[in-house]
């Protein structure tokens, strides 16, 4: 733990740096996952009392459910959707064994959620990142 009331300073400028980062993109943010939902804000006439109806056909959760369901189908339609091999013949039944307890992991973390998740959230706001991780 730092003592020095500088280096103390300096952490938490980073700190306040750090949690005030996002507050600029949150607007943003709240905007296209509303978009997504189908939520459309309060508008009214131009007199600016009489408020307009609120309904409006939700093409983005549509178009987002499509490409995710596509991309699933791209990279996991298939049950054996990766393979462990070898690098020579007598490496064949270590790289099987692998591939089974890769298989039984990767299932157990729910990878194919993740990456459903990772697609929608890309297909939503345009970046996102994933983690997958498991407890040895």
């Amino acid at each position: 733990m730092p003592t020095d009331p500088l280096e103390l300073t300096r952490i938490k400028d980073i700190m306040r740096r750090l949690m005030d980062f996002r507050r600029s993109y949150d607007a943003k943010r709240s905007l296209l996952y509303r978009q997504y939902l189908g939520h459309q804000d309060q508008h009214t006439f131009p007199d600016g009392i009489t408020p307009r109806a609120n309904t409006f056909a939700q093409y983005p959760l549509s178009n987002v459910e499509t490409i995710v369901s596509r991309v699933h189908d791209a990279f996991f339609a298939y049950e054996d959707w990766f393979e462990v091999r070898g690098a020579g013949r007598k490496d064949y039944d270590a790289a099987e064994k692998m591939q089974l307890v890769l298989r039984n992991r990767l299932r157990a973390t729910d990878l194919i959620g993740a990456f459903e998740d990772l697609v929608r959230t890309i297909c939503i706001y345009g970046h996102g990142g994933i983690k997958v991780d498991w407890d040895w």
